[in-house]
């Protein structure tokens, strides 16, 4: 039997298929971690290899191998996970990673009678995937300046339709005292995605502003996004701590978000447990979708000691 979310689900993803040139949908905009979410989906301040998912320049954070793990699930079916994790080296940091999102067992949907006798038929199932690959690279620029860039590659499957496409994102990150200032620029070259029905998508080009001021116990975080040719996208949010107790972190944050070309606002909370090699993140906050009226997230990350910390040597100074 067809359930009317199933059915929803088919026929939403059978118009997704392009007939004209449009925007690809990113699927990092349904986020990258829960500690992200909390803050109002503030990108670039992550100190873990889920940095590779935001902006790359902050995978100079990590000392030695970071390794991160992020799952959900949104209305009860689209499954969404992502992986990576990098190594630093006195060659620079590398990461590599996987963003994925699927949906399983939808209808292949035909109809049966005319008029008001008009009735669903399930013909069959099919499987939605959408899947982001993405290879990474850091380096430092003097102390405070970092800098690092990704290859994207992007696939998707819907039914018999398949889709492809390559593009390359590129970010900084500086720091001067307790003020950090991020800049990432996602799909730099505005690929078009090609599809096996001889249609095209095309990659936004995502410019992304954020900072944050670190006031001891409370984080204050603030972003701009120019998202495509939709608008800009704006961003807050605040991370507290107890003095005596650093390992927990309260989040809270704000954000704008298109759905088509409507903009919408929404706010969300969290929590972050950093105990040293080991963190864990989970925000909550308010669905649009009527059935599920919250949606909750779990991310994990695990820096460890592989390899042995790599500490660059001091250089030498010449006594004359």
């Amino acid at each position: 039997m067809i359930t009317i979310k199933k059915l929803i689900i088919s026929l939403t993803l059978l118009l997704t298929i392009p007939a004209y040139g449009t925007d690809y949908l990113m699927l990092t905009e349904a986020g990258t971690s829960a500690r992200m979410i909390a803050l109002g989906q503030i990108e670039g301040f992550d100190n873990s290899s889920n940095s590779l998912f935001e902006n790359p320049a902050s995978l100079g954070s990590i000392k030695n191998t970071s390794i991160s793990a992020y799952s959900t699930t949104l209305i009860n079916e689209f499954e969404i996970t992502n992986f990576s994790i990098s190594q630093k080296t006195k060659w620079g940091t590398f990461a590599i990673g996987q963003f994925s999102g699927k949906i399983s067992d939808i209808p292949r949907t035909g109809t049966t009678g005319s008029g008001g006798d008009q009735q669903f038929l399930e013909l069959g199932e099919f499987k939605y995937t959408d899947t982001l690959t993405k290879i990474g690279y850091q380096t430092n620029f003097k102390s405070r300046l970092s800098y690092g860039f990704t290859l994207n590659r992007y696939t998707k499957n819907i039914d018999n339709v398949t889709a492809k496409g390559y593009d390359i994102d590129a970010g900084v990150k500086a720091k001067w005292g307790k003020t950090s200032i991020s800049l990432i620029a996602k799909n730099i070259l505005e690929r078009d995605i090609e599809y096996s029905n001889n249609q095209v998508e095309t990659l936004p080009r995502q410019i992304i502003l954020g900072g944050h001021y670190d006031l001891g116990c409370v984080g204050l975080y603030g972003q701009a996004k120019l998202n495509g040719e939709k608008g800009i996208q704006k961003s807050a949010g605040v991370s507290a701590h107890i003095p005596s107790f650093p390992y927990l972190k309260l989040l809270a944050g704000y954000k704008e978000y298109f759905v088509l070309d409507d903009l919408k606002k929404g706010t969300a909370i969290g929590i972050a447990l950093d105990m040293g090699p080991f963190a864990l993140s989970y925000a909550y906050e308010k669905s649009d979708y009527v059935e599920f009226d919250s949606k909750s997230y779990f991310s994990m990350s695990l820096n460890l000691n592989l390899v042995g910390e790599f500490k660059p040597k001091p250089k030498r100074r010449l006594h004359r």
